[in-house]
């Protein structure tokens, strides 16, 4: 749990900075975490379960995460882009200066466009912060209870 807990915590943090950027379906995202990787609530979320996976100390967790990553996650990011290349005729020039998950160290695009907690509670990030207090309340418990 010690090691696992901070993983998790990056991995929200992550997914509600870019929550807070995020006008989905309206305008392309191009500021906060937007400007280092085009998927970055992906991959927030990834972080998060690998977070969990290692509090669980469980390997088949670990390989449960890695298989739902690959079997779902990445499909459906690529129907995601599609969609997005539809809807936002710039996200094709965004997506040729800009990583899908593997962060640049330094930001391709400029943006003064700051954080906007209004986009963090219509995107209901919050949810995930729920569900991690849920998980880490039922590990605790399945501690206190051994």
């Amino acid at each position: 749990m010690a090691a696992g807990v901070p993983i998790s915590l990056v991995g929200l943090a992550i997914r509600a900075w870019a929550a807070g950027h995020l006008s989905k379906n309206e305008r392309l995202a191009t500021s906060g975490p937007y400007r280092y990787v085009r998927n970055p609530l992906y991959i927030g979320s990834l972080i998060a379960a690998t977070g969990l996976g290692v509090c669980s100390n469980d390997p088949l967790v670990l390989g449960a995460i890695a298989t739902v990553f690959l079997f779902w996650f990445l499909p459906v990011v690529g129907e995601e882009e599609s969609h997005l290349r539809k809807i936002l005729p710039e996200y094709r020039a965004y997506e040729t200066q800009v990583p899908r998950f593997v962060p640049r160290l330094a930001p391709v695009l400029d943006s003064s466009t700051a954080f906007d907690a209004r986009l963090f509670l219509r995107n209901r990030e919050y949810s995930a912060l729920l569900g991690f207090a849920a998980f880490v309340l039922v590990l605790l418990l399945k501690i206190l209870l051994r």
